[in-house]
This record gives structure tokens, sequence and C-alpha cells, in this order.
């Protein structure tokens, strides 16, 4: 699977987001930005998507910053993939196997009963 460079990056910030989890304190963008040798700017991109998911939550003032919402064990990789890849499904893969299940469903649909 060929990630974007949002997905990547955003990635990389959720896992440093989840090594500061036990700090009880957020952890300001510049910082994280840094660690996933990403700019400020395009990792607030990456945050407001993290955000509106419900993945991250910030803190506003001199000590803010991000944190993350649930606890590290309880976030999906494919959450934070979805959050951020729109109108990207995780369930369409484009394996051999997945073909050939997709193909068999849609084989399957065109299947009518009729009563004898």
């Amino acid at each position: 699977m060929k990630l974007s460079s949002k997905a990547r990056y955003g990635l990389k910030a959720c896992l440093a987001l989840a090594e500061n989890y036990n700090e009880n304190q957020p952890l300001a963008l510049p910082v994280f930005a840094e660690k996933a040798g990403v700019t400020e700017a395009y990792m607030e991109q990456i945050v407001i998507l993290l955000k509106k998911a419900d993945i991250v939550e910030s803190v506003r003032g001199a000590g803010g910053g991000y944190y993350l919402k649930k606890s590290p064990k309880d976030i999906k990789v494919g959450s934070v993939l979805r959050a951020l890849e729109t109108g990207w499904n995780l369930s369409t893969a484009s394996t051999p196997r997945a073909k050939a299940a997709k193909s068999a469903r849609r084989a399957a649909s065109g299947i009518r009963f009729t009563r004898v």
C-alpha cells in the first residue's frame, strides 16, 4: 500500500504524541513537527484533520499544544489514515485475493431468485 506524505507525517505525529502520552502535558506543534521532519505549517494542516476526527485535542496558551484524545493503544492506524485521506476506504485493497472477493460479490449481486 502506498501512503501519501500527509498520511506518513500524520502517523509520525501520532507516534510522537503517543510517546508523550503519559507526560500529562500537551506537546507543542514545533516539537513534533521537527520529530516528524516536516514544516510547522504542513503539520498544522495535518493536525486540523486529526482534530476533526477526534484523534487529537489542543490546549491553547503558553503551555499549550496537542495531545492524543484516547490512549495510544485505542487508536488504530486505519482511523488515522481515514482522517487524513479523503475518499479513501481501507477495505478496497488491490491484492489478488481482494479482487477475487470483489468479483464474487459483483457476480452474486446479479443473481435473481425466482419462485418455480
